[in-house]
């Protein structure tokens, strides 16, 4: 092969070289240009962290955690960012001193409930009583909902309402509201009340004849009711 074609057929290889690489760098430039980068260097941001170890089912004070900042692309999702977030919480699992508070290992108002006993309210207690679809409401209350109790005894027989404004944590198993008014005939409801309210219950269910009535949303005012002992 001439030289002079030997050069020529080496000018078009770097040619077309040059041209590969120019189109490469050309969209690769544009690929970044279309997914800009999130996290800025050095950007950071305000979470939570523990001071110190803070045990599982332990209710968290402000005294066991504190503010801090980290770069971002350190913060782990779920992050709190503030302590009214995690102040009066319980911690769901145990948390490490400078370990950051997520809110997936608390449990309280606004945050998972995986355990029906974080539905409880402090000082209060969980009862099930029996239930069909007359004594239940026709199945209809749902968790969250308030009922009053009522009860009938003696003879002549005597109807009169024994509590009122009692919130229901569970229909049967199910423990979160069902908003779709569904008719759900449950063999139980789960009740939030206090001591000496579950002492009354449990008497009224061995003695005399119970049945709940279901409670408007907006409605908690108690009423001063005489028993019924006639009609």
């Amino acid at each position: 092969m001439p030289n002079w074609l030997s050069r020529r057929v080496l000018i078009i290889a770097l040619l077309l070289s040059i041209a590969a690489a120019a189109a490469a760098y050309y969209y690769l430039s544009t690929s970044f240009e279309q997914k800009p980068v999130n996290v800025r260097t050095g950007e950071t941001m305000e979470i939570v962290v523990a001071v110190q170890e803070i045990p599982a089912q332990t209710r968290i004070t402000r005294e066991m955690v504190n503010i801090r900042k980290v770069p971002v692309q350190y913060a782990q999702p779920g992050a709190a960012i503030s302590v009214d977030q995690v102040a009066g919480r319980i911690a769901i699992v145990s948390i490490l001193g400078d370990e950051q508070v997520t809110t997936s290992k608390l449990a309280g108002e606004g945050m998972p409930k995986k355990r029906l006993s974080y539905n409880i309210p402090e000082g209060y207690r969980a009862i099930t009583i029996p239930v069909n679809e007359i004594k239940g409401v026709a199945g209809f209350p749902t968790v969250g909902d308030r009922v009053d109790v009522l009860i009938s005894r003696g003879t002549p027989v005597a109807t009169q309402t024994l509590l009122q404004n009692v919130d229901i944590l569970a229909t049967g198993s199910v423990t979160i509201p069902q908003d779709d008014g569904e008719q759900r005939v449950v063999p139980t409801f789960t009740l939030s009340v206090t001591p000496q309210q579950a002492q009354i219950i449990t008497l009224a269910e061995k003695t005399v004849d119970v049945r709940l009535i279901l409670r408007s949303p907006v409605d908690e005012e108690v009423v001063s009711i005489p028993p019924t002992t006639e009609l």
